[in-house]
């Protein structure tokens, strides 16, 4: 290598190619200022085209960027006009916003106007309430007082008429009780009277029967009709054929029987001068004392029935007797209780049962 020649610097392997040559911008800044546009418009130019192929934009690229433009231009100048409108800085929109005032005091003006008139009315509406409130409470005073005099007057009626009804019902009570009074007084004297003409005749015809000895004769004992009871008959004797009170007589005379004296129970006028006397006695008869005997329990009647069944033989029955009447006659005592006869009545093989029914609480 010669001495004074300039030996390149060698480059590094990781610098770039024009680092050797200086930087591009450096090289752009040092060339000519139209050396430098021509430059420039070219590397536009270069880079339009390489990035569209090399071709111009079309005419629908066009229409459409004109489109977006038009809107743009469009929509900034209703922006505008809206803002000088609604500026209220600017003399029309004040004078929008006091006609608008003024348009409102007036709406003001006029609803307070129809509020007024409202109150007016109202305030005359209230004054004639209050009027037909006073008639009305006068009104109601008058038909009160009218309706109390007229409840007075019908009150004070009614106690007249009440007071006249009373009177009246007295009366009407006072007369009615001397006409059951005197009434009394009268069916009082024709009973006291009957009484003396019935005791007058009574006392006439036993002097008359004793001055006639009138007597019982043909005395005859029959069978016995009940329970210790026997019936008797017997003619009434010395009796006149003309004897008008047969039957009294007859009622009058007493029969002795076994030392005891009875009047007849019946008498059967069989007629002039036949009367027949009937007595049923029931003292001192022991021939038709029947008697229960053969006391049976015969149980339940039934399951739940609470109820048992007892049986009686029936002893001493009469010949000829009825044997019901003397079933339901003869008194029966067992278990604590009495009966004055049997409940049923039945006759087996000749025989008269009784029987009973009582409550016992085992069945």
């Amino acid at each position: 290598m010669a001495h004074g020649q300039s030996t390149p610097h060698p480059r590094q392997p990781d610098q770039p190619e024009w680092t050797s040559r200086g930087h591009p911008f450096e090289r752009y800044a040092n060339m000519p200022n139209g050396k430098r546009n021509d430059q420039h418009e070219s590397a536009e130019t270069d880079s339009l085209l390489a990035r569209n192929g090399g071709r111009k934009p079309s005419a629908e690229v066009l229409t459409a960027h004109s489109v977006v433009a038009f809107f743009v231009i469009l929509f900034m100048g209703f922006s505008l006009f809206m803002h000088f409108t609604n500026c209220p800085l600017y003399p029309w929109t004040m004078k929008n916003v006091r006609k608008g005032w003024e348009n409102e005091v007036g709406s003001h003006e006029l609803l307070r106007q129809n509020w007024t008139m409202q109150e007016y009315e109202h305030t005359l509406l209230e004054e004639s309430w209050k009027r037909q409130a006073q008639w009305h409470e006068k009104e109601k005073e008058r038909k009160e007082r009218e309706e109390e005099q007229h409840q007075e007057q019908v009150r004070k009626a009614w106690e007249a008429e009440a007071e006249r009804h009373r009177q009246a019902l007295e009366e009407r009570n006072r007369r009615e009780t001397e006409r059951m009074d005197s009434q009394r007084r009268k069916w009082q004297r024709e009973i006291d009277e009957h009484d003396r003409l019935v005791e007058e005749r009574r006392r006439r015809e036993e002097e008359e029967r004793q001055k006639l000895n009138m007597f019982w004769g043909q005395v005859e004992s029959h069978q016995c009709t009940t329970y210790a009871t026997r019936e008797y008959t017997a003619l009434l004797m010395n009796l006149p054929t003309t004897w008008e009170h047969r039957v009294e007589a007859c009622k009058a005379t007493a029969l002795e029987i076994h030392g005891v004296s009875y009047l007849p129970k019946t008498c059967e006028d069989k007629g002039p001068g036949v009367v027949l006397g009937r007595w049923e006695i029931n003292q001192n008869e022991p021939d038709c004392a029947t008697f229960w005997n053969w006391y049976k329990d015969k149980g339940c009647t039934s399951q739940q029935s609470g109820k048992r069944r007892i049986e009686h033989y029936l002893e001493n029955l009469p010949h000829g007797g009825d044997w019901k009447e003397f079933c339901a006659t003869t008194p029966a005592s067992f278990r604590g209780m009495h009966f004055i006869g049997a409940q049923e009545c039945f006759q087996y093989n000749q025989g008269t049962y009784g029987h009973w029914e009582i409550d016992d609480s085992s069945c």
